[in-house]
């Protein structure tokens, strides 16, 4: 069966070593304060409307994760740990068209979404992939979570299964991830209840609620036509079954959540006590006669086939292609670069090869466009009432820019762009009143510490990407 393959080594870190330092301190400050805010229970304590939100909940608990991977501060992972097992609680069975046990999560809006849900699946799939690593670290450590003198977990983790068997843990994480990949594949008999689909079907409800059509599901798989092939849609979207495909689903559950399910498949878990192996699940040909591996595949193609000729990577919904020059509806060019990184990069880390053949010519302008609308401090995005939620979820775009210097073409002007980025979070990112809204804004917060820890460790929020080792601080 075909197998996931090996990155060449990256060629190092594009940030400076005095940089990279004050980044480190930036971003561990960052850690340490996410580890006091209810991450682990999926319920914020910081005085937020989101508290629930499994997308900004997941991100947090990937930058601790991935703050692990860098300090061997198995504390973090532990916080990391304890909100993928909540997540994996959380989940919603269902039977699908097939007969199938699928499962999906509420976002914690009460929508059935498959874009944020793709989010959150990438952090429970870091969790599966660390959670060896994380036991070996505790049984080296005599049972005990390691850290820096005088670092303690939160009290809340009294009662947290922190030492349960990294095969436990992975089987439920990898299960979970499998059902939700049923049920996108193979959609539902019965439609949702309301309070899970934006309201659909409800009362108030203009439309009733209902299942995709033809005992299908909301993935265009290889028999689909050649404008929608390897598309994913909304879920559930403004009070209505959205089964056109959607940019942001496409990447993050299309895209990555394919990528990292076929991974988890495919990875043996190596330990220092014994082997293990992530549970076979047989799932090459869950997307009609084509395998995951291609599934994601297709998945960047189609992305690839919306870029329009500056590299602006349009926000496509519900099915609806916005003209060039977007309207004002659909400008959300950072937010749609930074979900289209997380599908392109994790399915580069299984498919290197495949995904530099296939696709990445297609995004060799969206770069250029990045270095084009890079703001003079360093950042992306304005500051105002029409782009905030753009700039928002913009920080992760950097790490497009990371990945094509590193992996396809190494252009100085990428590697000032991302230095210029650094520098900015190491001077703005964490100021009182900072124009960046580092903890106050919990959205930016996830993306920049996700940015800040592949800054520091390109690849540590992903999976089976070589580490380049260290920065030297």
């Amino acid at each position: 069966p075909q197998q996931p393959q090996q990155p060449r080594s990256p060629v190092g870190s594009l940030v400076s070593s005095v940089t990279a330092s004050a980044l480190k301190d930036f971003f561990l400050e960052l850690c340490d304060w996410a580890m006091g805010i209810g991450v682990g229970q999926n319920q914020l304590t910081i005085n937020t409307t989101t508290p629930d939100f499994i997308f900004i909940n997941g991100n947090l608990a990937r930058m601790l994760m991935a703050a692990f991977r860098i300090t061997k501060n198995t504390t973090y992972a532990h916080e990391a740990l304890a909100w993928c097992d909540t997540f994996v609680g959380l989940q919603i069975d269902i039977t699908t068209s097939a007969g199938s046990a699928g499962g999906y999560w509420d976002t914690g809006y009460g929508q059935l979404y498959f874009g944020d849900t793709g989010t959150a699946v990438q952090a429970l799939a870091l969790c599966a992939h660390q959670a060896s690593a994380v036991y070996d670290a505790d049984q080296e450590d005599g049972g005990h979570h390691s850290g820096q003198p005088g670092q303690q977990p939160p009290a809340h983790h009294a009662e947290q299964p922190s030492h349960q068997p990294a095969p436990v843990r992975v089987a439920r994480y990898v299960a979970a991830i499998a059902k939700y990949w049923t049920f996108v594949t193979e959609g539902c008999v019965v439609a949702p209840p309301p309070n899970h689909t934006g309201g659909c079907g409800g009362a108030a409800a203009n439309t009733s609620c209902s299942c995709p059509a033809n005992h299908t599901g909301w993935h265009f798989g290889n028999t689909s036509a050649p404008g929608v092939r390897g598309a994913v849609g909304c879920g559930y979207y403004k009070q209505h079954l959205s089964v056109q495909p959607y940019t942001v689903a496409t990447a993050t559950t299309g895209a990555a959540a394919a990528s990292e399910l076929w991974g988890l498949n495919s990875s043996t878990e190596q330990t220092a006590a014994e082997p293990r192996q992530a549970p076979a699940l047989n799932l090459t040909d869950r997307v009609g006669t084509e395998n995951l591996a291609l599934a994601a595949l297709k998945a960047l193609q189609w992305i690839a086939g919306t870029v329009h000729d500056d590299g602006e990577i349009p926000y496509i919904i519900d099915g609806e292609f916005p003209p060039a020059p977007a309207p004002s509806l659909y400008s959300w060019p950072l937010d749609t670069i930074s979900y289209v990184t997380e599908g392109l990069l994790a399915t580069y880390a299984w498919q290197p090869a495949a995904v530099t053949k296939a696709v990445a010519p297609s995004f060799t302008p969206t770069v250029h466009w990045l270095l084009a609308h890079q703001q003079k401090n360093g950042s992306w995005g304005v500051a105002n009432a029409t782009a905030e939620a753009d700039r928002q979820r913009s920080p992760r775009v950097v790490s497009l820019c990371q990945w094509y210097y590193t992996y396809i073409k190494q252009d100085p002007a990428v590697a000032v762009a991302v230095e210029d980025f650094a520098d900015f979070l190491v001077a703005n990112g964490q100021a009182p009143g900072n124009p960046y809204g580092v903890r106050d804004h919990v959205i930016t917060t996830g993306f920049v510490g996700l940015a800040a820890a592949d800054l520091l460790l390109f690849g540590s929020t992903f999976n089976n990407i070589p580490l380049p080792g260290p920065v030297p601080l």
